[in-house]
């Protein structure tokens, strides 16, 4: 996906990561709300790529290094995961495969 992702996917975007709010930290939902809208606005999951999307007004050094501490953290994957699937529990029925 070469081009920004359009204000409606952005607002979607942003009603999910108000959902998932309860479950992150301040820093860890905003480490995950731009690692993810970066991935999708360049497809890749390269860390410096991903740095280079946010245009963040810092050093991209600096941002690829919080980036990476706040991925590596202990805990927070597993966080973001126990958050995405409470916030999908109401559309998950029975016979539904979660990949």
């Amino acid at each position: 996906m070469n081009k920004i992702p359009t204000k409606q996917i952005l607002n979607k975007h942003t009603l999910y990561y108000c959902k998932i709010n309860n479950y992150l930290t301040r820093p860890e939902l905003r480490c995950a709300r731009e690692i993810i809208t970066s991935h999708l606005k360049t497809g890749s999951v390269i860390i410096y790529q991903i740095v280079t999307a946010i245009r963040a007004s810092v050093d991209k050094q600096q941002t690829t290094k919080s980036l990476r501490n706040h991925y590596n953290k202990k805990g927070f994957l597993m966080k973001l995961r126990k958050g995405h699937i409470r916030c999908l529990a109401d559309s998950i029925h029975d016979g539904d495969y979660i990949l």
